[in-house]
């Protein structure tokens, strides 16, 4: 009798082993969506959570299945970075969706970063069946973090976990999200170049490049070594751009600012042309061929062409990657 009763806490053991090792058995898809470095997961107020597909609908619905997931990662060596990661659950309706939309503006560092408020909402729950609409905020009361484990620059690849608890603007409702993974690909990842600096003071207000928009880099500046000719090009989208054309610029020193042509700053239709009677100086402090760069400083006078405006820059200061051409 004792013999059984040993054989059959033996079996009952094996087999609670058994079921905590099935429990802990990952579903195919995640194990798939990690492969593609498409894995986001969480616990959602208590229930398993990740984001679903949407099909894209309509009569022109080829089947195409949609994943409800975003990522995007600005570099910035200087300052603070900006991560957003953003994923989505929706019924087949679409008529109840949660969305999870983590930002994170700082320096972003392998390890514990802690999440900060800002005026972004971190959860939207929408019910239409209900008429529920809410949007949650991060809690400050709570550790709200995403704890950084991989960034490979290299493939655009960023791992990590999260949690945080978000409350509604009348404090009446809270969402707690615990024990979130996430292993992505960047959907849009642009480091920032190491050479990417270009500022002045424009009639004593500070005036500095884009790090990037849309449609073009914000800055850039190229060489023509035959012909020493030198041209930087500076926008802030919003607030104008700057346009240098140099000619006989050999190498380091102080050269003139001379193109009577060519507008030297740009501002929404306004153009403003150099002002002779100043002295419109640019001094190269450094142009580097192996390293593909130049640096320097600048300041100079120009005035409205039709019009009596005139603007002074001053302390300005460029460090801008450089493509060099022979001719």
């Amino acid at each position: 009798m004792k013999t059984k009763s040993i054989a059959f806490l033996i079996l009952i053991s094996l087999f609670m082993i058994s079921s905590c090792n099935l429990l802990n058995i990952e579903p195919d898809f995640y194990r798939e969506r990690r492969k593609e470095h498409k894995f986001f997961r969480c616990d959602f107020n208590g229930e398993e959570w990740t984001y679903s597909y949407q099909r894209s609908g309509g009569w022109l619905d080829w089947g195409w299945d949609i994943p409800n997931l975003r990522s995007t990662f600005f570099r910035n060596y200087d300052n603070g970075d900006y991560l957003e990661l953003y994923a989505n659950r929706e019924n087949d309706s679409g008529k109840r969706t949660q969305e999870i939309n983590i930002i994170y503006e700082n320096k972003l560092v392998l390890g514990k970063n802690l999440l900060k408020d800002n005026t972004e909402y971190i959860v939207e729950v929408t019910d239409d069946d209900r008429d529920i609409y809410d949007r949650y905020y991060l809690d400050l009361d709570f550790d709200n973090y995403i704890d950084i484990t991989k960034i490979d620059e290299e493939n655009g690849v960023i791992e990590g976990t999260f949690q945080f608890r978000a409350i509604t603007k009348d404090g009446r409702r809270r969402i707690k999200v615990l024990d979130g993974e996430f292993d992505l690909k960047i959907d849009w990842w642009r480091p920032i170049p190491k050479h990417h600096e270009f500022k002045c003071l424009i009639n004593d207000k500070e005036w500095k490049v884009n790090q990037y928009f849309y449609g073009s880099d914000p800055l850039r500046a190229k060489y023509i070594i035959k012909s020493r000719e030198f041209v930087l090009l500076a926008n802030n989208y919003d607030e104008g751009k700057f346009q240098f054309y140099l000619d006989s610029v050999a190498s380091n020193g102080a050269i003139n600012i001379d193109q009577e042509k060519e507008p030297v700053f740009i501002r929404s239709t306004r153009q403003y042309f150099l002002d002779s009677s100043y002295n419109n100086v640019m001094d190269i402090l450094e142009i580097d061929t192996i390293e593909k760069f130049a640096r320097g400083t600048f300041n100079f006078r120009a005035i409205g062409r039709y019009w009596d405006d005139t603007i002074t820059m001053s302390n300005g200061y460029f460090d801008s990657k450089c493509d060099f051409y022979k001719k």
